[in-house]
């Protein structure tokens, strides 16, 4: 038997795991008499097919049950702002605005704090990314909240540059430091407008790692756009990563 595999699987960037071959007689093209299971190996010149256990009935039944399971999909409508939805993770965007934040710096001995300490107010922000790590392995189990910037204020592409994301509880490689706070029990697309809003409506207190913004301090920088009443951020001061959308996500994406 040629047991040999190329093809679709590798044009499509999916590797082959396993494969079930069906025996029927010679010159009875309907007929099948038994059936065997195969692990796939992967060679130099593609892919292989490891020596094969004969399976019974019972035992094709199951698998049947267990693809149409896994095959079985809830219909759902993808909002223009929704920039990845898969098994692995969810990423939209959010036009740039203002947002009602409250802040705590009180752990941190840093220049301008004290006028930001207790403070609540309205802040501007930029354009925003946010993605969702979710492990595909565990049954889609949180793996975290990222967080980034964008200088223009429209969808971006694969190719679009990301900026740090000028905001206290987010590190320098985007991800959110939660601490005790409660988390949204959902991970999908509608359930999206509960994570902005538990973002932004948890308490900042620090910043993590370096400055996330061009040439000023982080906290008394804030305070300057809440007293100015600020409408717009202004993006001229945010810092560049040096990285692109596309290739940040599909990094996030490898889990």
């Amino acid at each position: 038997m040629q047991n040999s595999i190329s093809g679709i699987a590798s044009t499509q960037n999916h590797v082959p795991r396993s494969a079930i071959v069906f025996y029927g007689t010679d010159g009875q093209e309907e007929a099948t008499t038994f059936a065997t299971h195969h692990v796939v190996r992967k060679i130099d010149s593609g892919f292989k097919l490891a020596p094969g256990v004969t399976l019974t009935s019972k035992n094709l039944k199951l698998l049947a049950q267990q693809a149409h399971q896994g095959l079985k999909q809830d219909f759902e409508v993808i909002p223009a702002n929704v920039l990845v939805a898969n098994d692995s993770l969810l990423a939209w965007w959010m036009p740039e605005g203002v947002q009602l934040m409250s802040f705590d710096v009180s752990m941190h001995n840093t220049p301008g704090k004290s006028r930001l300490q207790g403070l609540t107010g309205k802040v501007p922000t930029p354009a925003l990314v946010f993605a969702i790590r979710r492990n595909r392995a565990t049954g889609g189990a949180f793996q975290g909240l990222y967080v980034y910037a964008l200088e223009k204020n429209q969808r971006p592409t694969t190719e679009t540059l990301l900026f740090r994301a000028p905001l206290l509880n987010v590190g320098e490689n985007g991800d959110v430091c939660w601490g005790d706070g409660v988390k949204p029990s959902g991970k999908t697309v509608k359930d999206i407008p509960a994570w902005q809003a538990l973002f932004f409506s948890s308490v900042f207190t620090h910043y993590n790692g370096s400055v996330p913004i061009v040439g000023k301090d982080p906290y008394a920088f804030i305070a300057d756009l809440v007293e100015a009443g600020a409408k717009t951020f202004p993006v001229k001061s945010l810092k560049p990563m040096k990285k692109s959308l596309g290739v940040t996500l599909s990094a996030l994406g490898e889990n």
